[in-house]
């Protein structure tokens, strides 16, 4: 893997912080009875951080 620029650290960092606080949203507005079904992501967050850095031959097998 070749070695990420400052820009694609920050991209990588924004994309985990952004996907964590969607869960978080999510999980407050189901407790207040105003969200619907949801399935969390959290402790997935770094699969679709590193999914900019895949090369078309990788894959990733996520589980629930």
């Amino acid at each position: 893997m070749p070695e990420l620029t400052r820009e694609e650290k920050l991209r990588l960092l924004t994309i985990l912080l952004e996907s964590r606080h969607g869960d978080l949203r999510e999980q407050n507005l189901n407790r207040q009875g105003k969200g619907h079904f949801h399935v969390s992501g959290m402790g997935h967050e770094a699969l679709a951080a590193i999914s900019i850095q895949m090369q078309e031959d990788d894959y990733i097998v996520p589980f629930y």
